[in-house]
Protein backbone atom coordinates (compact mmCIF):
# COMPACT_ATOMS: atom_id res chain seq x y z
CA UNK A 1 0.00 0.00 0.00
CA UNK A 2 2.80 2.18 1.16
CA UNK A 3 4.44 1.80 -2.45
CA UNK A 4 1.32 2.27 -4.64
CA UNK A 5 0.83 5.36 -2.57
CA UNK A 6 4.27 6.89 -3.52
CA UNK A 7 4.33 5.82 -6.66
CA UNK A 8 0.47 7.58 -7.11
CA UNK A 9 1.70 10.44 -5.41
CA UNK A 10 5.10 10.97 -7.91
CA UNK A 11 2.65 10.40 -10.99
CA UNK A 12 0.24 12.96 -9.65
CA UNK A 13 3.27 15.23 -9.11
CA UNK A 14 4.58 14.50 -13.05
CA UNK A 15 0.75 15.21 -14.10
CA UNK A 16 0.73 18.54 -12.39
CA UNK A 17 3.61 20.20 -13.86
CA UNK A 18 2.52 18.58 -16.93
CA UNK A 19 -0.50 19.92 -17.20
CA UNK A 20 0.93 23.07 -15.90
CA UNK A 21 3.65 23.26 -18.36
CA UNK A 22 0.35 22.56 -20.98
CA UNK A 23 -1.54 25.56 -19.63
CA UNK A 24 1.50 28.18 -20.00
CA UNK A 25 1.82 26.90 -23.75
CA UNK A 26 -1.88 27.64 -24.42
CA UNK A 27 -2.12 31.05 -22.59
CA UNK A 28 0.68 31.86 -25.42
CA UNK A 29 -1.25 30.41 -27.58
CA UNK A 30 -4.54 32.28 -27.18
CA UNK A 31 -2.31 35.62 -26.78
CA UNK A 32 -1.25 34.94 -30.26
CA UNK A 33 -4.37 34.40 -31.58
CA UNK A 34 -5.73 37.37 -29.83
CA UNK A 35 -3.40 39.62 -31.53
CA UNK A 36 -3.30 37.75 -34.91
CA UNK A 37 -6.06 39.31 -36.66
CA UNK A 38 -5.19 43.09 -35.67
CA UNK A 39 -1.59 42.38 -37.20
CA UNK A 40 -3.09 41.01 -40.07
CA UNK A 41 -5.83 43.80 -41.22
CA UNK A 42 -4.74 46.37 -43.15
CA UNK A 43 -6.25 49.88 -43.50
CA UNK A 44 -9.31 50.15 -46.24
CA UNK A 45 -10.68 53.26 -47.77
CA UNK A 46 -14.17 53.76 -46.90
CA UNK A 47 -14.88 56.88 -48.60
CA UNK A 48 -13.78 59.87 -50.76
CA UNK A 49 -14.67 63.19 -52.66
CA UNK A 50 -15.53 63.34 -55.26
CA UNK A 51 -17.35 60.12 -54.47
CA UNK A 52 -16.33 57.27 -57.87
CA UNK A 53 -17.60 57.71 -60.80
CA UNK A 54 -19.57 61.32 -59.56
CA UNK A 55 -20.68 63.48 -61.82
CA UNK A 56 -19.34 66.98 -61.52
CA UNK A 57 -20.79 70.30 -62.87
CA UNK A 58 -17.78 72.26 -61.93
CA UNK A 59 -13.55 70.97 -61.53
CA UNK A 60 -13.41 70.07 -57.70
CA UNK A 61 -10.71 72.57 -55.79
CA UNK A 62 -9.16 69.17 -54.76
CA UNK A 63 -9.71 65.23 -54.05
CA UNK A 64 -9.93 63.67 -50.54
CA UNK A 65 -9.67 59.79 -49.29
CA UNK A 66 -10.38 58.61 -45.88
CA UNK A 67 -9.11 55.59 -44.53
CA UNK A 68 -10.24 53.07 -41.55
CA UNK A 69 -7.60 53.69 -39.85
CA UNK A 70 -4.86 56.53 -39.41
CA UNK A 71 -2.07 56.34 -41.98
CA UNK A 72 1.79 56.65 -41.91
CA UNK A 73 2.82 59.98 -43.16
CA UNK A 74 6.14 58.74 -45.43
CA UNK A 75 4.86 56.86 -49.10
CA UNK A 76 1.50 58.40 -49.27
CA UNK A 77 0.86 59.32 -52.84
CA UNK A 78 -2.70 60.74 -55.15
CA UNK A 79 -2.42 61.09 -58.77
CA UNK A 80 -5.19 63.26 -60.56
CA UNK A 81 -4.66 61.66 -64.53
CA UNK A 82 -6.96 63.15 -67.19
CA UNK A 83 -7.20 61.05 -70.83
CA UNK A 84 -4.30 62.60 -72.26
CA UNK A 85 -2.29 61.44 -69.22
CA UNK A 86 -1.14 64.37 -67.65
CA UNK A 87 -1.25 64.56 -63.83
CA UNK A 88 -3.38 67.66 -62.88
CA UNK A 89 -2.55 67.12 -58.95
CA UNK A 90 -0.95 70.27 -57.40
CA UNK A 91 1.64 69.54 -54.42
CA UNK A 92 1.92 66.88 -51.72
CA UNK A 93 -1.21 65.55 -50.24
CA UNK A 94 -1.70 66.68 -47.04
CA UNK A 95 -2.16 63.98 -44.33
CA UNK A 96 -4.85 64.68 -41.03
CA UNK A 97 -5.01 61.14 -39.41
CA UNK A 98 -7.26 58.89 -41.59
CA UNK A 99 -8.05 61.51 -43.91
CA UNK A 100 -5.74 62.40 -47.16
CA UNK A 101 -6.59 65.88 -49.09
CA UNK A 102 -5.19 65.84 -52.85
CA UNK A 103 -5.33 69.68 -54.23
CA UNK A 104 -5.35 69.94 -58.03
CA UNK A 105 -4.67 72.32 -60.22
CA UNK A 106 -7.29 75.39 -61.55
CA UNK A 107 -9.10 75.38 -64.78
CA UNK A 108 -9.05 71.81 -65.40
CA UNK A 109 -11.10 71.46 -68.52
CA UNK A 110 -14.34 68.94 -68.92
CA UNK A 111 -13.81 65.56 -68.75
CA UNK A 112 -13.18 62.06 -67.38
CA UNK A 113 -10.36 61.93 -64.60
CA UNK A 114 -8.73 58.83 -62.90
CA UNK A 115 -7.54 59.09 -59.70
CA UNK A 116 -4.59 56.93 -58.60
CA UNK A 117 -3.44 56.93 -55.03
CA UNK A 118 -0.86 54.85 -53.00
CA UNK A 119 -0.78 54.76 -48.90
CA UNK A 120 0.62 53.67 -46.29
CA UNK A 121 -1.34 51.57 -44.10
CA UNK A 122 -1.33 52.39 -40.53
CA UNK A 123 0.18 48.03 -39.65
CA UNK A 124 3.11 49.47 -41.87
CA UNK A 125 1.58 47.86 -45.47
CA UNK A 126 0.98 49.60 -48.36
CA UNK A 127 -2.20 49.78 -50.07
CA UNK A 128 -3.35 51.43 -53.44
CA UNK A 129 -6.28 51.99 -55.48
CA UNK A 130 -8.17 53.73 -58.37
CA UNK A 131 -11.40 55.55 -59.20
CA UNK A 132 -13.03 58.10 -61.47
CA UNK A 133 -14.95 61.18 -61.80
CA UNK A 134 -16.57 62.95 -64.48
CA UNK A 135 -15.91 67.14 -64.71
CA UNK A 136 -18.69 68.61 -66.78
CA UNK A 137 -19.84 67.26 -70.12
CA UNK A 138 -17.45 64.60 -70.48
CA UNK A 139 -19.52 62.98 -74.02
CA UNK A 140 -18.90 66.90 -75.68
CA UNK A 141 -14.86 66.92 -74.36
CA UNK A 142 -14.32 63.08 -75.80
CA UNK A 143 -15.76 64.77 -79.38
CA UNK A 144 -13.09 67.07 -79.56
CA UNK A 145 -10.43 66.52 -82.21
CA UNK A 146 -7.61 66.27 -80.19
CA UNK A 147 -9.72 64.10 -77.11
CA UNK A 148 -7.69 61.27 -76.15
CA UNK A 149 -9.64 57.89 -75.46
CA UNK A 150 -11.31 57.18 -72.53
CA UNK A 151 -9.65 56.12 -69.42
CA UNK A 152 -9.24 52.82 -68.55
CA UNK A 153 -8.62 52.28 -64.82
CA UNK A 154 -5.52 49.90 -63.88
CA UNK A 155 -4.71 49.58 -60.74
CA UNK A 156 -1.13 50.53 -60.08
CA UNK A 157 1.18 48.29 -58.40
CA UNK A 158 3.62 48.66 -54.98
CA UNK A 159 7.02 48.64 -55.06
CA UNK A 160 7.10 47.16 -51.75
CA UNK A 161 5.40 43.78 -52.20
CA UNK A 162 3.12 42.36 -55.24
CA UNK A 163 -0.40 43.01 -54.40
CA UNK A 164 -2.38 40.12 -52.80
CA UNK A 165 -5.60 40.70 -55.88
CA UNK A 166 -6.11 42.66 -58.94
CA UNK A 167 -8.52 45.05 -58.36
CA UNK A 168 -11.29 45.43 -60.79
CA UNK A 169 -11.70 48.71 -63.27
CA UNK A 170 -13.72 51.61 -61.72
CA UNK A 171 -15.37 52.18 -64.59
CA UNK A 172 -17.47 48.58 -65.07
CA UNK A 173 -17.29 47.44 -61.57
CA UNK A 174 -17.91 49.62 -58.19
CA UNK A 175 -17.77 47.85 -55.07
CA UNK A 176 -19.57 48.94 -52.32
CA UNK A 177 -16.43 51.02 -50.64
CA UNK A 178 -15.40 54.48 -52.36
CA UNK A 179 -13.07 53.40 -54.24
CA UNK A 180 -11.15 50.01 -56.03
CA UNK A 181 -8.81 49.02 -53.23
CA UNK A 182 -5.36 46.57 -53.61
CA UNK A 183 -3.61 45.47 -50.52
CA UNK A 184 -0.66 44.36 -50.62
CA UNK A 185 1.31 41.79 -48.38
CA UNK A 186 0.97 37.79 -48.52
CA UNK A 187 -3.27 37.75 -47.39
CA UNK A 188 -3.03 34.19 -48.42
CA UNK A 189 -0.12 33.79 -46.13
CA UNK A 190 -1.63 35.43 -43.46
CA UNK A 191 -4.63 33.20 -43.46
CA UNK A 192 -2.55 30.11 -43.54
CA UNK A 193 -0.78 31.05 -40.64
CA UNK A 194 -3.21 31.95 -38.65
CA UNK A 195 -5.43 28.63 -39.36
CA UNK A 196 -2.53 26.42 -38.34
CA UNK A 197 -1.79 28.77 -34.82
CA UNK A 198 -5.61 27.78 -34.30
CA UNK A 199 -5.45 24.72 -35.22
CA UNK A 200 -2.51 24.31 -33.06
CA UNK A 201 -3.85 25.57 -29.98
CA UNK A 202 -6.83 23.52 -30.68
CA UNK A 203 -4.41 20.25 -30.40
CA UNK A 204 -3.43 22.20 -27.33
CA UNK A 205 -6.34 22.44 -25.54
CA UNK A 206 -7.04 19.07 -26.45
CA UNK A 207 -3.87 17.91 -24.83
CA UNK A 208 -4.56 19.95 -21.57
CA UNK A 209 -8.14 18.76 -20.86
CA UNK A 210 -7.22 15.23 -21.28
CA UNK A 211 -4.37 15.80 -18.94
CA UNK A 212 -6.44 17.28 -16.39
CA UNK A 213 -9.39 14.46 -16.90
CA UNK A 214 -6.40 11.73 -15.67
CA UNK A 215 -5.47 13.71 -12.82
CA UNK A 216 -8.58 13.69 -11.37
CA UNK A 217 -9.17 10.30 -12.10
CA UNK A 218 -5.34 9.33 -10.06
CA UNK A 219 -6.45 11.51 -7.52
CA UNK A 220 -10.28 9.57 -7.41
CA UNK A 221 -8.27 6.04 -7.70
CA UNK A 222 -5.52 7.40 -4.41
CA UNK A 223 -8.60 8.57 -2.28
CA UNK A 224 -9.81 4.90 -2.67
CA UNK A 225 -7.17 3.07 -2.54
CA UNK A 226 -6.12 4.54 0.95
Amino acid sequence: MPTNFLSTATWQTNGSRAAAAIAAVLLCLGLALATAPQAAAHDRIISSNPSPDAQLDAAPAGVELSFSGSLLILGNEVRVMDAADKDWAQGEPALSGTKLAQPVQANMPDGEYLVRWRVVSSDGHPINGTQTFVVGDAAAALKSPAAAPTLKSTPSKSAVAPSATSAPSAQNESPPAAATQNSDGAAGGSALGKVLVIGLGALVGLGAYLGFVFIARARENSKQAS
